[in-house]
């Protein structure tokens, strides 16, 4: 041993405190002659023995205490004369060091240059502490280093994610599911490698980035799926978030998506060449059964129905060709698109039996017969709302969805109650929140017009129950970001989500195309909510899928020929029925750490009332603070009003899934039912139809706040009418008008 280059060791590391900031000061000044004097003694040990091994360690150790300071740290890492990570690399099969070599690393990731940053993100250095930890599968301190290790790429420095490469991406991917799906990894390890899963697989990304990832990492699903059974609802939120990032689900964080105008997607499904040949195939057991017990009669079954379109289609044409009516030609092709998806082919298609002559095509039949009964029509049958929805319709085929969306909306504003307008504005704007979406699927229910037809109402229905969940699972995700989480806000949506799922598996028919999306997250709102699943009794869910779905999945193989499942949350649902009990007989206990060792408690979803209730309350106090803050920035400024609430994006609540329903109100004049006051000049008192009244001058009041007969619904009624459910039936007086008042305002 050279005795004087260790007398030269030790006292660089006595004259160095470099836990203090003293001494940090100091090393900075005097950092490359220290660095020298260090990497002399290290080149001057070997580690064939204990004593040079340790000299070894003492460099590293100081090193790792220097790399903390980020300047230093950035130093160090530019020197070329200090192979830093193969230092570290060196000491990790070592059993002594390994921690250490693992703490050097991270902190090299965190506070090191760029170029040493990217040497890290190298797939062969990820691929070592892959390998490490599939050597050391028992040392749980070690995979938790590992995780802490990798989650640097994503804490702190996030310009660093964008900069990964698939290739260290997918080693990344395989080295955290090493690390938490041997059972038995500490807590911290857990709940990190999941979140740092959820971020390397978020929405951020692409769609192929996500598909090559787990292509390459199949595991990925299973523990994201066990996930949404773990102990905590913070781990149950995250999981089902990144699930439906990966699966692509329209709407929840997945931006600029082609919008879902219709679950017909596949480009070798053809409109009439497919649906000519459909009565036949309408005679099978299982789908003729499906359509003699439809709900609303056999005459409305979807399939029934669609097998008509060709003819009518043909009929409509023939007629036009006769008498030159685009009137009647375009009150025929209305009532085709209000009654089903099938209504208008394919802009390719114009020729043959069922062609569209003398029109090149559909659309332009589309375009001219909106022209001519905008122009001609009659405004007490409703040929403007009419020759809207062509035009609407006709953008859609040619796929001009932005131009579309716009359209609807301005139709919106100049027919307040078509019901068709507003769901099409619904399904094309793919860039709407969940509580936004849900708030105009609510508006479009209470439509009553022509155009709301038992398809139009079974397909609001069925995006309500998609919206409410995503606004369920949105409203999780923030709460888990609080100090103090309140998770009564996501359980009630997920509980309407659960409710109107329930109720469009109950009424809608058999063959209905969104039967397959509804069950999904109907499934989804079980798994995610109740706290006891167990899943020797998948047999049950197996048989309510085949109740529920087998209709229909042998109306879409046998008579059109399209996948039953091809829309993204029912691929996820395939994977959840066809393999949940084995992923969590598989993974479930990698998700023991989470908890206390006692079942998870939630709230009491069969009482939808009260979580609705709160749900109410606390939405209301969020739109308040919001209309508090805008009002206190306006301060001063004299064009600036007192607060006003923006009704047609208020949260309603839901009267036929709470077991103390609010009540409805029906205006006297338009003798429209809602839960909300309707704003009607005409009208001088308004009757609850519980027997209570609000008197003449408390709706005098309402009346000032809008002129306008329908232009949109009060506010306040919501908090008002929850206010006032306990005051027993008694006419509503000024003062306690006032008191509900104050919960908006």
């Amino acid at each position: 041993m050279s005795s004087p280059r260790l007398t030269s060791f030790f006292s660089v590391i006595s004259a160095t405190d470099v836990r203090r900031r003293r001494g940090l000061k100091q090393l900075n000044a005097t950092l490359e002659s220290t660095l020298r004097k260090l990497e002399d003694a290290y080149a001057s040990f070997c580690l064939t023995l204990p004593e040079h091994f340790g000299v070894r360690a003492g460099v590293i150790s100081l090193y790792t205490m220097v790399a903390a300071d980020s300047v230093l740290c950035d130093k160090i890492s530019r020197d070329d004369n200090i192979d830093i990570i193969g230092k570290s690399l060196s000491l990790l099969h070592t059993d002594a060091t390994r921690h250490l070599s693992l703490r050097l690393l991270a902190l090299l990731v965190r506070n090191g240059s760029a170029e040493i940053r990217r040497k890290l993100l190298l797939p062969s250095h990820l691929a070592i502490l892959s390998d490490i930890v599939e050597c050391y599968p028992n040392d749980e301190t070690l995979r938790d280093l590992v995780v802490a290790n990798l989650c640097q790429y994503f804490v702190g420095i996030p310009k660093i994610y964008l900069e990964i490469e698939i290739e260290s991406a997918i080693a990344m991917l395989g080295a955290f599911i090493k690390c938490i799906a041997i059972p038995g990894a500490p807590r911290s390890c857990v709940v990190d490698g999941v979140s740092a899963m959820t971020v390397l697989l978020g929405a951020k990304r692409s769609k192929e980035w996500r598909e090559k990832l787990v292509r390459a990492c199949p595991e990925t699903l299973g523990i994201l799926v066990a996930g949404i059974r773990s102990p905590t609802w913070a781990c149950r939120a995250t999981c089902l978030n990144t699930l439906l990032a990966i699966y692509g689900v329209v709407g929840f964080k997945v931006w600029d998506l082609k919008p879902e105008v219709s679950p017909v997607e596949d480009p070798t499904f053809r409109y009439l060449a497919t649906l000519s040949s459909l009565p036949e195939k309408l005679c099978g057991k299982e789908i003729s059964r499906a359509v003699v017990t439809c709900p609303q009669g056999w005459e409305l079954c979807p399939s029934y129905v669609a097998a008509q379109v060709p003819w009518r289609l043909m009929a409509a044409f023939r007629d036009y060709r006769q008498n030159k009516d685009a009137i009647g030609l375009g009150r025929a092709l209305y009532d085709l698109i209000v009654s089903t998806e099938f209504a208008i082919p394919d802009i390719a298609e114009h020729g043959g039996l069922y062609g569209s002559d003398p029109f090149p095509n559909y659309v332009e039949a589309l375009e001219y017969c909106a022209h001519r009964l905008r122009r001609l029509g009659d405004r007490h049958r409703g040929d403007q709302v009419k020759a809207a929805i062509l035009d609407i319709t006709a953008k859609i085929k040619r796929g001009l969805f932005q131009e579309a969306c716009a359209e609807a909306k301005r139709a919106i504003a100049n027919f307040l109650y078509a019901a068709y307008i507003r769901l099409l504005y619904i399904l094309l704007n793919t860039n709407a929140g969940p509580m936004e979406a849900m708030d105009k699927v609510v508006l479009a229910r209470r439509c009553e017009d022509e155009s709301a037809t038992p398809f139009v109402q079974m397909k609001l229905l069925a995006i309500e129950a998609e919206k409410a969940a995503l606004a369920g699972i949105d409203k999780l995700m923030q709460a888990q970001c609080k100090k103090n989480p309140s998770w009564a806000w996501g359980h009630s949506l997920l509980a309407v989500a659960g409710e109107d799922a329930q109720e469009f598996l109950r009424v809608a028919p058999l063959l209905h195309l969104d039967r397959s999306c509804v069950f999904s997250w109907y499934l989804i709102c079980v798994l995610v909510l109740s706290t006891h699943v167990c899943p020797d009794n998948w047999g049950d869910s197996r048989e309510f899928f085949n109740t529920h779905l087998g209709a229909y999945i042998a109306f879409c193989d046998k008579g059109l020929a399209i996948d039953p499942h091809q829309r993204p949350i029912s691929r996820l649902m395939l994977l959840l029925i066809e393999t949940f009990p084995m992923i969590l007989k598989q993974y479930e206990r990698v998700f023991e750490c989470l908890g206390d060792g006692t079942p998870l408690e939630g709230l009491d979803i069969t009482d939808t009332g009260k979580l609705l209730d709160k749900a109410v309350e606390l939405e209301i106090k969020r739109r308040a603070r919001e209309g508090s803050s805008r009002r206190d920035q306006s301060d001063g400024n004299a064009s600036t009003g007192s607060l006003e609430v923006n009704s047609d994006n208020l949260f309603c609540v839901y009267p036929r899934v709470s077991p103390n329903p609010v009540k409805l109100g029906a205006c006297s004049y338009c003798a429209k039912r809602t839960a909300l006051i309707q704003r009607c000049t005409a009208v001088g008192r308004v009757n609850v139809l519980s027997g209570r009244s609000i008197s003449g001058a408390v709706l005098q009041r309402v009346l000032e706040k809008e002129q306008n007969h329908y232009s949109g619904l009060f506010a306040f009624s919501i908090s008002a009418f929850l206010q006032f459910q306990s005051l027993g039936g008694f006419e509503i007086s000024e003062s306690e008008f006032q008191e509900g008042e104050k919960i908006v305002t």
